[in-house]
């Protein structure tokens, strides 16, 4: 029998406590790890990024087409990818889009569901090449919209904030509110619920401007084809350094409208032939009623239906032209006709032959 009782075999190698114990404190560290994310779409993949964004929409921007297309993400975010899409999750806070390389067939699509305001909220979109197509029919992008080339249609739910620019665009569509300044070296036609506010600087020709109301603009075009407006047009000057085809609205309320005036202010009419810039013609006018301080004055005007004409002693305000084919209103609940006038004594004696009585609203030949 030995005398001393045998001591168990340890491994002492194995630590068990250890190896269950040590692990811990950086396994919860890096559950811990909050990060912002950018995810960056290209042709080859992936092309779809989902997140859900600062008011729990379920939001998501797709790249359909040449470019790559970096997307910084704030907050708490995590990512990963499964095929063509990165899944982003966690909430984020802000988001924003960056393009390079796009070209006429590149889309972009940002899009965006339930939560507070059922729109994906972005801050910017820079495009530095072309598109054929930015959808954010279902976004607010609370920045600024900037395409360095030629965008074929740009579709949004509303603009608010921020600015517009593009090289050229020849669609552009806004849902509801359209309150903030473009400046593009070409547009086609434009379609907006109202526009609200904001400065235009339009080079080229434009095909049409369309909206449901007008309040507060200013827009400067070389040429306009269209302008109509379902409703009021109030506080609002249009102005042009070429023709303008027609101006159709219900009302125009404290408004202008100048062709080939670019010096004159807004709110007067032009009082000698030196206030042309240009001889550009109105073709047509259509309205239902013409409210004081309104003002619309060409070299050549053709077809002018002013409707009902507000009456009010003072200020002045009206219609000028060198020469005006025709010209049609109800002033004072009398009718005045023009045709064919291009001196002041013509017009002065349609006035005393309708009766009309001495007013703010004139008809001046300059």
């Amino acid at each position: 029998m030995s005398l001393f009782a045998r001591r168990p075999r340890t491994n002492a190698r194995r630590h068990p406590e250890s190896n269950t114990v040590r692990p811990q404190p950086l396994e919860a560290l890096e559950s811990r790890l909050l990060m912002d994310a950018t995810v960056v779409l290209a042709q080859a993949g992936p092309t779809k990024v989902n997140f859900i964004d600062a008011d729990g929409s379920k939001s998501s921007i797709t790249l359909a087409g040449p470019g790559n297309v970096s997307i910084p993400l704030t907050g708490a975010l995590t990512q990963t990818t499964k095929g063509k899409t990165v899944t982003v999750t966690g909430t984020a806070l802000t988001a924003s889009v960056g393009a390079i390389g796009t070209t006429t067939k590149t889309k972009l699509t940002i899009s965006g569901k339930g939560g507070t305001n059922g729109r994906a909220d972005v801050s910017n979109v820079i495009v530095t090449g072309s598109l054929k197509a930015l959808n954010g029919k279902t976004a607010v992008i609370a920045g600024n919209v900037n395409v360095g080339g030629a965008a074929s249609t740009v579709t949004l739910d509303s603009k608010a904030t921020g600015d517009v620019t593009a090289q050229s665009i020849s669609k552009m569509t806004v849902t509801n509110t359209f309150a903030t300044n473009l400046t593009t070296g070409a547009l086609n036609t434009f379609k907006a619920g109202a526009i609200v506010g904001g400065t235009w600087l339009v080079n080229g020709a434009t095909s049409s401007v369309t909206a449901n109301s007008i309040t507060g603009w200013a827009g400067t075009f070389d040429s306009l084809n269209k302008l109509a407006v379902k409703n009021e047009m109030t506080g609002s000057t249009l102005r042009t350094a070429g023709d303008v085809g027609t101006v159709q609205a219900k009302t125009l309320a404290n408004s202008n409208v100048y062709a080939g005036l670019a010096t004159l202010a807004a709110g007067s009419l032009p009082a000698s032939q030196a206030d042309f810039s240009a001889q550009a013609t109105i073709k047509t006018v259509k309205l239902k009623n013409l409210s004081a301080g309104s003002n619309i004055a060409a070299f050549a005007m053709n077809n002018v239906t002013l409707g009902t004409v507000e009456s009010v002693a003072a200020p002045r305000f009206g219609v000028a032209a060198q020469q005006i084919k025709s010209l049609t209103a109800t002033v004072s609940s009398k009718k005045l006709k023009l045709k064919n006038v291009a001196l002041q004594s013509e017009v002065d004696a349609a006035f005393v032959a309708a009766a009309i009585p001495p007013q703010g609203f004139v008809v001046l030949v300059v």
